[in-house]
């Protein structure tokens, strides 16, 4: 699939999921070659559900969101570039903005920011 089609495919699913549709029901209509889409809606649902309760979260994008849930998850730069279709020096970026942004300075700190408000969980 090439770059256009994959933006393409998003597009189509995010104006889907804004008009209420869920992200099962939308991969279900696409296919099941769609593995990734599903995951990417269901990463939204899931940064989605916050309920306006931090306010640290509320400074942050929703790509923002999506790389720090990744690297609470043990995600190397490389992995999430892969993940989310962008550079590593755009994952670079973003972990430099949360950094910025949520005063840290370690991967352990954002980790532990993300696990404490639910954006991820710990595995025991």
């Amino acid at each position: 699939m090439s770059g256009k089609q994959t933006k393409a495919l998003r597009l189509e699913a995010v104006e889907r999921y804004q008009a209420g549709e869920s992200a099962t029901e939308i991969c279900r209509s696409l296919g099941k070659s769609r593995q990734w889409l599903y995951k990417w809606l269901q990463r939204k649902e899931e940064l989605g559900s916050d309920n306006g309760k931090n306010s640290e979260l509320d400074n942050l994008t929703i790509r923002e969101r999506e790389v720090l849930q990744l690297i609470a998850e043990g995600h190397t730069n490389k992995e999430i570039a892969y993940l989310l279709g962008v550079t590593v020096k755009t994952v670079e970026a973003h972990r430099a903005n949360l950094m910025s942004k949520l005063d840290t300075h370690t991967t352990a700190s954002l980790t532990l920011f993300a696990v404490e408000r639910g954006i991820t969980a710990t595995h025991e």
